[in-house]
């Protein structure tokens, strides 16, 4: 792994893995960890301690476009995280006395500039390449030693305000501090989970993993689990579907059957803890899915004219499974309505994920507050298969 020392005014170094860390001894080290060594790695790399950085600098300074960190390499200063419109920055070198990152540190004050095109302390060709017309610089110190800079961007004159220059600046060491925490974090971790496995047990190896688990993140070791009970039921299938007819208010006849899963493992938990729980551990989709094919698998068994309503997150209907499940049978046979339990990323995508179902026959219901029709009614009679009702021959 490339190394590159990062030397300060006055003699200070840091460090830091020029690419992805490869595996320690934490992980995999033994069966009583479970999930810990993916939670060291997310906390004990400093190239995403550095990432985390810049990502939320351009949500906490607004008009900022993006952001990026530079540190001390020799007599320059060397790009290593960046976001936005200066991602393009990373791995490049900029001159410590021509641009305003390089000023910042040598000076040890903040310094910004409304107009970067007619600004002699910047970077103007990097400027007029990468769009840049506001800038930020923030110098990174290490104790009393100063070690780089955090720049943000705009593309807006006069972008960044004495509010903004305050902000950043009282955040300096700490962000520096979260860098040098994620250089150590995993060589103490190793070293404390090593000594554990030779002189303890199981039950004590397990009783450390979980403490580091909550110090490193409160409630962390509650959401490895949460993660297991999801992956156990994706893998296991344990979950089946009931379904609540929707009733015509004025002919009394059932025009859908909306499906509903229900969680086979105890202690019996709702089902809308299971799905958040799966959207926290990353298998949101995944779990959507299954509940999907586990409804569609009985769609024939309703009569002529019932639909099938189906419940679906935004990502759900991304999913590339989605729409040839759906579309497999008749199209006509199904209403979607869309979960506000999820935020939309890609709205584009949505929509023309939605006109393909659309066209195949989906309905698309109104969203969830005026999800039915006029006139018609979600009974509270939720129907086991099968389908009282909504079934052939009922």
């Amino acid at each position: 792994m490339a190394l590159i020392e990062r030397m300060g005014p006055r003699g200070m170094g840091i460090s830091v893995p020029m690419s992805e860390p490869a595996a320690t001894s934490v992980e995999g080290a033994h069966p009583g960890l479970g999930g810990l060594g993916a939670l060291v790695r997310e906390f004990r790399d400093p190239l995403a301690a550095l990432r985390r950085i810049v990502e939320e600098s351009t949500r906490l300074i607004k008009p900022a476009q993006g952001a990026s960190v530079e540190l001390v390499d020799g007599e320059a200063l060397r790009c290593v995280s960046g976001v936005g419109i200066l991602r393009d920055l990373v791995g490049h070198r900029l001159p410590m006395n021509g641009s305003l990152a390089g000023r910042a540190v040598q000076c040890g004050s903040t310094l910004r500039s409304d107009d970067a095109g007619n600004d002699v302390r910047v970077d103007r060709v990097a400027a007029a390449r990468l769009g840049i017309v506001s800038v930020l610089c923030v110098p990174l110190r290490y104790t009393d030693r100063l070690v780089g800079a955090l720049t943000v961007a705009s593309s807006s004159p006069s972008a960044f305000s004495d509010r903004d220059v305050a902000t950043l600046g009282g955040l300096s060491s700490f962000m520096t501090a979260a860098v040098t925490a994620a250089i150590h974090l995993s060589s103490a971790t190793a070293e404390l989970i090593s000594a554990s496995h030779d002189t303890e047990g199981d039950r004590d190896l397990a009783a450390i993993s979980d403490f580091i688990s909550n110090v490193l993140r409160p409630g962390a070791l509650a959401d490895l689990e949460a993660a297991d009970r999801v992956e156990h039921v994706l893998r296991t299938e344990l979950l089946d579907v009931v379904y609540q007819p929707i009733v015509d208010l004025v002919t009394g006849r059932v025009v859908a059957a909306e499906a509903l899963a229900r969680f086979a493992p105890e202690p019996y938990r709702p089902p809308q803890v299971w799905f958040a729980e799966a959207w926290q551990a990353g298998f949101g989709p995944d779990l959507e899915l299954l509940a999907i094919e586990k409804a569609v698998e009985r769609v024939e068994r309703l009569r002529d004219g019932v639909r099938l309503a189906l419940n679906l997150s935004p990502q759900a209907i991304l999913h590339p499974r989605v729409a040839p499940l759906l579309t497999s049978l008749s199209g006509e046979r199904f209403t979607i309505e869309l979960t506000e339990h999820v935020a939309i990323d890609d709205y584009p995508g949505v929509r023309r994920a939605l006109a393909g179902l659309c066209k195949a026959g989906v309905q698309i219901a109104k969203p969830p507050r005026r999800s039915v029709a006029p006139y018609f009614l979600k009974s509270n009679r939720v129907v086991r298969s099968p389908m009282a009702g909504a079934l052939r021959g009922t």
